[in-house]
């Protein structure tokens, strides 16, 4: 039979939180052989079992399938660069989410073109210098450690205030 979880994590996780498989079992309700045998990967367990594990652990059931599925850590190269609004930006995308990273080298003025994006989140972190954010037509003035978040569907743009501003954008599924 073919394995498609390894729940060898729940191990490292259960451990994480000071519990033995024995504590573990009597918390969740379950046996303490249905635990050693999870951990062992020599049965999968239903979705009742899960919940009931995750319930002690303090996660999500959805968390624990996540866990034993496999990756991670994973590392990310950057998928294109794109100059916007005097930005070059570096970005990184995952199914979930975009990642940005912007430096701008001068600080030449925004085309002033807006864009906006259905679904998303965007979050920007200023990491050095000074930025403007117009969202919705009204301008934010950021300075280096001070971020804003507004929802992607707004229409929305970003200029350099001093030369070499560097900041990070994410955007992520609502």
């Amino acid at each position: 039979m073919t394995q498609y979880f390894d729940f060898k994590a729940l191990s490292k996780l259960r451990k994480k939180k000071h519990l033995t498989m024995e504590k573990l079992a009597h918390k969740a309700g379950i046996s303490y052989s249905a635990i050693a045998d999870i951990e062992r990967n020599k049965v999968t367990p239903n979705l009742e079992t899960l919940f009931k594990i995750a319930s002690v652990l303090s996660c999500r059931t959805s968390d624990l399938i996540s866990l034993a599925e496999g990756k991670h850590a994973e590392v990310l190269r950057e998928t294109e660069t794109v100059r916007l609004n005097g930005f070059n930006m570096r970005i990184f995308s995952m199914p979930d989410m975009r990642v940005m990273f912007g430096h701008a080298e001068d600080n030449l003025p925004s085309d002033g073109k807006s864009s906006s994006h259905p679904n998303i989140n965007e979050t920007l972190f200023v990491i050095d210098g000074k930025c403007r954010v117009n969202v919705d037509g009204e301008d934010y003035d950021l300075t280096a450690g001070e971020m804003i978040r507004f929802a992607g569907f707004l229409p929305h743009y970003l200029e350099s205030l001093t030369a070499g501003t560097k900041i990070l954008v994410i955007n992520s599924n609502k």
